[in-house]
């Protein structure tokens, strides 16, 4: 797994629970893990980094069974 497959970076942080795992991106949980269950949430941010946190998450913690993009 290559550095931009792993969540990290500034004002990135993973929380791990017993109900699951999250990602958070300048105190936004941009994505959430619990069982079979994925919710993805920018909190209105429409930008490079927090689809950058989104598909990070789904490589590290899905397989990499999604990826997220914007298109105009």
């Amino acid at each position: 797994m290559t550095q931009s497959d792993i969540c990290r970076g500034v004002q990135t942080s993973v929380c791990s629970t017993s109900f699951g795992i999250s990602v958070y991106y300048r105190g936004t949980e941009v994505a959430r893990k619990e069982g079979n269950t994925i919710t993805l949430n920018s909190g209105g941010w429409e930008t490079v980094t927090t689809k950058r946190r989104m598909n990070q998450f789904s490589n590290q913690f899905c397989q990499g069974r999604f990826q997220v993009y914007q298109q105009h």
